[in-house]
């Protein structure tokens, strides 16, 4: 579960310029997060698949969507992934999106 907007740290929120909703550009997930996937898997995929609807879960709530990319890797386990939180309102402000990673683990 995400923490409450008051208990966020503004260091743990990224403002994304250009991946707004229509954006197709790739967002690196940091080194240090993926570290554990590639101990197991050895690497990650990016293609179109990584990126494609199949491993991206949107729950959408008043005010905010709830995220989880789920990591593409080669043996297609998707055991690993991140999730997040988008303000929409502070996005519709920013005119970008306004991202909190909230987790980055095994599913």
């Amino acid at each position: 579960m995400p923490p409450s907007p008051g208990s966020r740290s503004p260091a743990a929120t990224k403002r994304c310029p250009g991946a707004g909703a229509s954006s197709t550009r790739p967002r690196p997930v940091p080194r240090r997060a993926r570290e554990p996937s590639f101990a197991e898997h050895g690497e990650l995929g990016t293609g179109p698949d990584a990126r494609g609807p199949a491993l991206l879960i949107i729950e959408e709530f008043p005010g905010r969507w709830e995220v989880r990319q789920i990591f593409d890797d080669p043996a297609g386990d998707h055991d690993w992934g991140f999730s997040a939180v988008v303000d929409l309102a502070a996005s519709d402000e920013a005119g970008e999106a306004v991202v909190t990673v909230t987790g980055v683990g095994q599913l």
